[in-house]
């Protein structure tokens, strides 16, 4: 009788009441853990690795993070302002003041990303010291290599499939998205001007303030522009201590204590079932290089090497 990959637990309790073998337990999860198919294809619910890490920064213009929102139908407002049907915003953040420009993009190729960039940010604020973004091709073509070169900023790439890599760009496409599906009574411009003043003249949490006062020591909403007695010091800490309890928390269903290591054999998540039938997990590979922070991982898997988050891989 086939009885379908039914795991350990499952075999062992079906079995044990009818066949006596020694060391039964132990020689029924050799035998899963070897078995590609279950490795593969088996909803897993621990998971492994502590997660660590921050986008903590008191230094406004230093660094900065940048993303792609969209698209957006422009003739779901109420006039679209001879913009083309479909368009996209990008995002640029500092991550010190959450200061945020909104950029309309016509399309999403590379050498318009680089003019937006340029046009909203680099030409207008001091040059930053380092860039975050995700891996999408704007960020990775070669033009954008080179303006990143030409004005010496460092680019710091987040792992594939992982939104919360560059968390600060995810909250700002979450408030631009609120935002413009309340103002679809405006123009799309309109719309996107009032989505850029909700970001930069509204309390944020974390700071204490908004980000114009982080900035200005004075609030535009105030008539007598009283300056505002702003400790930095104080935020920067505020931001490390919510980075630290969002990691707690993160890691309350994580196996903390298992480390990965050099040419550890493991399985990465499918990023991209076509289907319920595809395979759950690839693998297994081999981790070829280990980030500093130990959350990020290089694996050769399949012959090819490829870039994972410490969330979507797991032991062989």
């Amino acid at each position: 009788m086939y009885l379908g990959h039914p795991g350990v637990h499952k075999t062992r309790n079906s079995i044990r009441k009818y066949l006596s073998i020694p060391q039964c337990k132990s020689r029924i999860y050799e035998i899963v853990r070897k078995c590609e198919l279950c490795q593969s294809n088996k909803i897993r619910q621990s998971k492994y690795g502590r997660i660590t890490g921050s986008l903590a920064t008191c230094k406004p213009w230093e660094h900065i993070s940048s993303d792609i929102f969209g698209p957006i139908e422009t003739s779901d407002f109420l006039a679209t302002d001879n913009l083309p049907n479909k368009i996209y915003i990008l995002t640029i953040t500092d991550r010190a003041s959450r200061w945020t420009e909104l950029g309309i993009l016509a399309n999403v190729t590379a050498e318009t990303v680089c003019e937006t960039l340029i046009q909203e940010w680099l030409s207008k604020y001091p040059t930053p010291i380092t860039l975050l973004s995700d891996r999408g091709k704007q960020y990775t073509s070669g033009r954008f290599r080179n303006l990143m070169k030409n004005y010496s900023v460092k680019h710091i790439l987040t792992s594939p499939y992982n939104p919360t890599g560059n968390s600060i760009s995810e909250r700002i496409n979450q408030t631009i998205a609120f935002t413009l599906r309340n103002h679809r009574d405006k123009s799309i411009r309109e719309a996107i001007k009032t989505a850029q003043q909700s970001l930069n003249y509204t309390y944020h949490r974390i700071l204490g303030f908004s980000p114009f006062e982080y900035l200005h020591k004075y609030s535009r909403l105030d008539p007598l522009k009283r300056e505002l007695d702003i400790n930095y010091e104080a935020i920067s800490e505020r931001q490390k201590s919510q980075s630290t309890r969002d990691n707690q928390e993160l890691n309350k269903s994580r196996i903390t204590n298992y480390e990965f290591k050099l040419n550890s054999k493991v399985y990465v998540k499918n990023p991209n079932p076509k289907s319920k039938m595809d395979t759950r997990w690839l693998g297994p590979g081999s981790i070829t290089k280990i980030s500093d922070n130990k959350n990020s991982f290089e694996i050769l898997l399949d012959n090819n090497y490829i870039q994972a988050n410490l969330k979507n891989i797991r032991p062989y």
